[in-house]
């Protein structure tokens, strides 16, 4: 890779761990409003949301930090894409559905209705 290419990839890693770091905190610190987001998409086992909702802030803020520092670093992107992907599927299959719901993302002071502009966003 020449140092052009590099320098980009090193500025893509840390804006991806800084929205990873901000959905994250952002999540810890409302715990109980991402946990209504989450049962709001319908898509999981009842049994599973609570969980969901408590890991996955979690999981994002150990990427960040992974992806931050430097530790894992093709890992740490390959789940990031993947969790992008599981995002943007969970989103579309809302707005198919004809459902207006919060995206659950808590880094707007208001609640962010999903819409398909968020759906290419994680893509």
């Amino acid at each position: 890779m020449d140092e052009l290419s590099e320098a980009a990839a090193l500025g893509f890693r840390f804006v991806l761990a800084f929205i990873l770091l901000n959905a994250s905190v952002s999540k810890l610190l409302a715990p109980v409003q991402f946990a209504r987001a989450v049962r709001n998409y319908r898509l999981l086992p009842t049994r599973l949301n609570q969980p969901v909702a408590a890991w996955l802030p979690r999981v994002e803020l150990g990427l960040a930090l992974m992806l931050l520092l430097g530790v894992w670093t093709v890992i740490a992107a390959g789940v990031t894409a993947a969790m992008l992907v599981v995002f943007a599927t969970a989103v579309a299959i809302n707005l198919g559905r004809g459902r207006e719901i919060d995206c659950g993302c808590l880094t707007a002071p208001s609640p962010r209705t999903i819409g398909w502009s968020l759906v290419g966003a994680d893509l």
